[in-house]
């Protein structure tokens, strides 16, 4: 529900006592990780103004706006599993502002990361509603919000690069609720413009160890580099309504012929790892034959997240993650976790003749490896190969 305009008050009782108390309830409630971030940079920007003497807000001194460039390197100031934020220091500095121009991606359902489009019009008309934000901060209720521009990106900002042009931009000043970020346009308030901004940068994920345009490029899967990379994540199969997806074959790995790129999804990063094959005997010489969920294939992992000491029958230890058990002196696990049976270890299988009958083997890790049970085909024989 909309609401309405925070009521009007001088500056300095506005603004001192969330720069005095950012560490307040005062100050810090209802905020958002990006609202606090804004305060917290507001605040140390402001340390050094007296409280009596913060300024009212200034009044153009004429139609037009001031023009700022944005000629600098840009930083990553956020990165969520629902936004993404990166700023760039603008020349020359505004008055009273924090010196710099920001844009914030917020993930919105059916909003559109890649391609062209409009700033300050639909969603994007204000700082509550906004997909595609720009900015100038003043204060945590303040700032310089875009009415106009046009936005291009080559690559959804949510991969870490940002490859983006914007055009006409055009930023006016408006208060901002510290509740729910819905903005209102302050009559005669300031209002600046923007020369056209191009920018093409990477923004590895900490703990990337590989040159830093590798990450993300879309060439290749970059295995063993440090840090998970999107390039990694097989196959990509779009569903009806996301406008935000690219379909895509899954792209080939820096791992010899015969491995698999593994994700360690609890380190965060990838593996080279040596394909194994149960049925055909193909086992380990280091760690056990599991399979993996991210690459579809049976794979040689020491990873104790994945492997459980447990003999077939036996509980397992509780983990987050699949674990496989009754690994034989081949290497090869010939047992799984089975979180609907207790956790108890339960035989692998391949064919029927493993099962005892009338149970079959069903398919439960892809199409290769399978548990003995009641067959949901309502068939007599087969195989987890079928």
């Amino acid at each position: 529900m909309a609401q309405n305009p925070p009521t009007s008050a001088p500056a300095a009782s506005r603004l001192c006592p969330r720069v005095a108390g950012v560490d307040t309830p005062r100050a810090g409630a209802h905020l958002n990780a990006m609202q606090k971030t804004w305060l917290v940079g507001f605040a140390a920007f402001s340390s050094s103004l007296a409280c009596g003497t913060v300024p009212d807000p200034v009044e153009p001194p004429g139609p037009d706006c001031v023009q700022l460039a944005a000629p600098g390197a840009w930083q990553l100031l956020a990165d969520t599993d629902v936004s993404i934020e990166l700023s760039t220091a603008v020349t020359p500095p505004f008055e009273d502002t924090l010196p710099e121009l920001r844009l914030l991606f917020e993930r919105y359902g059916g909003a559109t990361y890649q391609g062209t489009v409009e700033l300050g019009v639909g969603a994007n008309d204000n700082f509550g509603t906004c997909a595609h934000c720009a900015y100038v901060p003043i204060a945590p209720d303040r700032a310089l919000f875009a009415t106009q521009g046009v936005m291009t990106l080559s690559r959804s900002p949510f991969s870490r690069r940002l490859e983006a042009r914007v055009s006409g931009l055009r930023l006016e000043e408006v208060e901002v609720s510290l509740d729910s970020r819905e903005s209102f346009p302050i009559p005669g308030g300031r209002c600046i413009t923007a020369a056209d901004i191009e920018v093409a940068q990477v923004f590895p994920a900490p703990g990337w160890t590989c040159a830093p345009e590798r990450f993300n490029d879309e060439l290749g899967c970059d295995c063993e580099c440090g840090a998970f990379e999107d390039d990694c994540t097989g196959a990509i199969v779009c569903l009806p309504g996301e406008t935000d997806c690219r379909p895509r074959d899954a792209l080939p790995a820096t791992c010899a012929p015969a491995q698999e790129c593994v994700t360690l999804p609890l380190e965060g990063s990838t593996l080279c790892a040596d394909r194994c094959d149960r049925a055909v005997a193909l086992g380990c010489t280091t760690g056990a034959c599991v399979y993996d969920f991210g690459s579809g294939a049976e794979v040689c992992v020491a990873d104790p997240n994945r492997i459980d000491a447990a003999g077939l029958g036996e509980t397992c230890a509780s983990g987050i993650l699949q674990r496989f058990c009754a690994v034989d002196a081949a290497g090869i696990s010939q047992g799984f976790c089975d979180a609907g049976a207790a956790n108890t270890c339960v035989a692998l299988c391949t064919t029927d003749t493993e099962c005892a009958a009338p149970a079959v083997c069903v398919p439960r890790f892809g199409d290769n490896l399978g548990a003995c049970g009641e067959d949901p085909f309502g068939t007599t024989a087969g195989d987890a190969r079928r």
